[in-house]
């Protein structure tokens, strides 16, 4: 966490609590929508996902064309996958989310290194 916290990165996460297990993609789907949003109002240009394999992916982009097609996500923001092994970067919101999670489960320990750096987003119930 020390290498995440002393670099520039700032981070948005949004959480949710899942009723369900069986509701993960459901889940996935709604915190994906309020993470894209709260980028696109921060007006972040391009936000890249880490891909799930070919069908998931193609889940994931159906979301940003119905938010855009609904407005409620502007084509400014470019959306795309890549894989960690492209893209290295991805193990930022990795390590971010995994604190974030802790923290939510009652082990602050390394979000508190990241707190300051990171704005987090109830998602409520998905």
């Amino acid at each position: 966490m020390r290498t995440v916290s002393a670099s520039d990165v700032e981070s948005v996460v949004v959480v949710g609590s899942m009723a369900s297990r069986h509701h993960q993609e459901r889940a996935r789907r709604q915190v994906m929508k309020s993470l894209l949003w709260e980028l696109d109002q921060m007006d972040v240009r391009w936000a890249t996902l880490e891909s799930r394999g070919a069908a998931a992916d193609r889940r994931d982009l159906a979301v940003v064309g119905g938010l855009r097609n609904g407005r409620r996500l502007s084509r400014r923001l470019a959306v795309t996958h890549e894989r960690p092994i492209q893209e290295p970067m991805l193990w930022i919101p990795d390590a971010v989310a995994g604190a974030a999670g802790d923290y939510r489960c009652g082990d602050p320990r390394h979000y508190q290194e990241l707190e300051s750096r990171v704005r987090m987003i109830d998602a409520g119930d998905v």
